[in-house]
């Protein structure tokens, strides 16, 4: 799997969009981030491009430099989201300790207390 798409909005085809709404629908690709690369750089293009399911946004023209910018910055955002989760893994495994109680609307659920090992 790649770690990142460079995804161009206009294509003859299928939309950009589309393509990433495809993508996100599968779950062995809906976690690799993407860039949206376009030359829509009209107001509102950008969140739309975000709303869309793109992970970050470059306006063209771009230089390489600035595409290699924009990649390591999405490639950052991943490896940084990578180790919160592992973080909150953690932080989970050390406070599974009870009493639980758990809120789901509109119910509550008591799992009581639990002894720890």
């Amino acid at each position: 799997m790649p770690e990142v798409i460079v995804m161009d909005i206009r294509m003859p085809k299928m939309d950009g969009l589309e393509a990433v709404s495809h993508i996100r629908r599968n779950p062995k690709t809906r976690s690799i981030p993407i860039l949206a690369a376009t030359a829509k750089i009209l107001p509102g293009d950008r969140e739309k491009c975000l709303a869309g399911g793109c992970d970050g946004y470059q306006p063209k023209p771009f230089t390489h430099r600035e595409l290699g910018a924009a990649i390591r910055r999405l490639l950052e955002k991943k490896s940084h989201q990578r180790h919160l989760l592992d973080q909150a893994v953690q932080v989970f495994d050390l406070s599974l300790q009870g009493p639980f109680t758990f809120r789901f609307s509109p119910r509550t659920v008591d799992l009581g207390s639990r002894e720890s090992k």
